[in-house]
């Protein structure tokens, strides 16, 4: 399973180790201690040849490149001493783009998979999958409702604010006109709640 910061809280950590489900989640600013010591294992590892890199070519002979580092010693004492449940490994992904202005990006993630079934190949493949989705609806969700920086400790609620968002951004979607902003089309539904709904009962 992968996911953005929202799901790497312990509760639902928890829940995967016992059905015996692996993950691979990013780690933000709503888990300060974990990002803090994930940040120091790789501080001095950008002068290291990364494990595994990959290039794709996008829109206007843009292209994107991934570079991967792994540590699990550290992944150990994060499991234990910051409770971070069947944490196995932890990675380092550095993105960069050839377009002029846009800044490369640093992301860090936790994970539960094993380094000795996966090749950091595949790792890498998963993250950058991953990335189509964040770049999808999981980056709506952040700008809209700053998603990333939730907490959620009560077990089982992080999963219904996730399901319940999801249908939120569905049905904004809906009732959108061309590229206009979701911020624009939720003022409308707060101005006039009868006459969305009316119009969506319509369209569905």
């Amino acid at each position: 399973m992968t996911g953005d910061a929202i799901f790497a809280q312990r509760p639902l950590l928890e829940v995967l180790k016992s059905n015996q489900v692996d993950y691979v989640f990013q780690v933000k600013d709503n888990q300060p201690e974990v990002l803090e010591a994930i940040k120091e294992t790789f501080k001095e590892w950008h002068d290291k040849e990364p494990v595994a890199q990959s290039h794709s070519k996008k829109k206007a002979g843009c292209v994107e490149k991934r570079r991967l580092w792994i540590d699990s010693v550290n992944a150990e004492w994060i499991c234990s001493a910051l409770d971070v449940p069947n944490c196995r490994s932890i990675f380092c992904v550095e993105w960069t783009a050839s377009q002029e202005n846009v800044k490369p990006e640093i992301r860090y993630f936790i994970s539960s998979l094993s380094l000795s079934d996966w090749e950091p190949e595949e790792i890498l493949s998963l993250i950058r999958d991953h990335g189509s989705i964040e770049n999808g609806l999981h980056f709506v969700k952040d700008r809209w409702r700053d998603e990333d920086r939730h907490y959620l400790s009560m077990s089982g609620l992080g999963e219904r604010f996730t399901c319940l968002l999801n249908r939120a951004v569905s049905v904004l979607g809906l009732l959108r006109r061309d590229k206009e902003p979701l911020t624009a089309v939720a003022a409308r539904v707060r101005e006039k709640p009868k006459k969305i709904l009316k119009r969506l009962g319509r369209l569905i």
